[in-house]
């Protein structure tokens, strides 16, 4: 009889055991969850604030885009809005005169240089022309054209394989404006008859010669045209690139840039 009046009891404390393991089930998967949902939501953040940086980073694309077009846009009307305004003046000059031929051969000359311009720009802006090889052969290309005419011989001394490597389109504009203006010197101020463009890749790097036998730089008079050497070294610095200007028994120009600040 005692065992059976205790059996209800043995059952009661089985049970409360029972509930606590139950109860202490449910506290460890509860944490589990808890942890789990912490690192879901660890995770997610993460995922939201790589998001957000992209979205930055796309936002700061499409500012870089417009940023562009703008410069295009400015750079179009500074250069080439600004010599069109002078041919149409010239032009009414013309109209109004009627016999001047030196001045129709100056507004040749005026439609001439606003053309370069704006190939200039084409080219610079061009994203399918961004290679290493395409800018040294259209700047070899470039210079041939422009001595053409004159009486100064042009010697080009270029690798015969040039190793391929994509550079940024500001890189590619500044090196060529940089030596454009350079080759100008020579044809206008220098008073060359020989130059030399000759391009070599040493220890990672690539480097640019262009000499004239020419008097030299005439700062003062080169200034008076908008070029100057302050404006050559600033265009070596924007493309990372070192610039040595020798001026003795003619003038050496020479650009150094590393071959991994191509594409900066």
């Amino acid at each position: 009889m005692k065992n059976l009046t205790s059996l209800p009891s043995t059952f009661h404390i089985s049970a409360i055991k029972l509930d606590d393991q139950s109860n202490f089930m449910l506290a460890k998967i509860s944490i589990g969850l808890l942890l789990l949902s912490l690192i879901l939501i660890a995770f997610l953040y993460k995922r939201l604030i790589i998001a957000s940086k992209q979205i930055v980073q796309l936002n700061a694309n499409a500012q870089l885009v417009e940023l562009e077009r703008q410069r295009i846009s400015s750079e179009i009307h500074d250069e080439v809005g600004s010599g069109l305004t002078a041919i149409k003046l010239f032009a009414e000059l013309i109209t109004e005169k009627r016999q001047d031929i030196s001045e129709l051969s100056q507004l040749n000359l005026m439609i001439k240089a606003i053309s370069e311009k704006i190939n200039d720009i084409i080219w610079t802006t061009n994203s399918e022309k961004n290679s290493l090889e395409q800018l040294i052969y259209h700047i070899e290309e470039q210079l041939t054209q422009l001595l053409q005419h004159s009486n100064i011989k042009l010697t080009s001394n270029i690798p015969i394989f040039i190793q391929k490597h994509e550079i940024s389109s500001d890189f590619k504009k500044e090196c060529y404006l940089l030596l454009k203006e350079i080759a100008h010197n020579a044809l206008k101020h220098a008073k060359a008859t020989e130059v030399t463009l000759l391009v070599s890749f040493e220890n990672d790097c690539m480097t640019i010669s262009f000499s004239d036998n020419g008097i030299g730089f005439d700062e003062k008079l080169i200034k008076k045209t908008g070029m100057g050497l302050d404006n050559l070294r600033m265009r070596a610095k924007r493309i990372n690139g070192d610039l040595l200007i020798e001026n003795h028994n003619g003038t050496r120009v020479t650009l150094t840039i590393p071959l991994g600040n191509l594409k900066d």
